[in-house]
């Protein structure tokens, strides 16, 4: 069974349609002032920063991330902890137009 839990970063470059358009009628979770570890806690895929850290460093160095970080724009990760969680985020760039 595959977990999925899809976000949207609330960074003031968020457009008002962004959950239809990108999530269609898929529940979307909005959050605020978070770090990766941070959202891998919230969501229970990890029960605790020290174990977020832990688990999240071999993927953040191949993918060449700063650990704490959420990757700009769009991202999707999957095979998350034991039960294999697969999480959908998006996180708005600046408008540079």
């Amino acid at each position: 069974m595959l977990y999925e839990t899809n976000f949207i970063i609330k960074n003031g470059n968020e457009l008002p349609g962004d959950a239809e358009l990108f999530f269609s009628k898929e529940p979307v979770v909005f959050l605020e002032n978070v770090t990766m570890i941070d959202l891998l806690v919230y969501i229970s895929i990890f029960p605790s920063k020290g174990q977020a850290r832990k688990n999240w460093e071999p993927i953040q160095k191949k993918l060449e991330l700063d650990p704490m970080e959420i990757p700009e724009g769009w991202s999707d990760f999957y095979g998350l902890g034991k039960l294999n969680h697969r999480i959908t985020i998006l996180n708005p760039k600046e408008d540079t137009c």
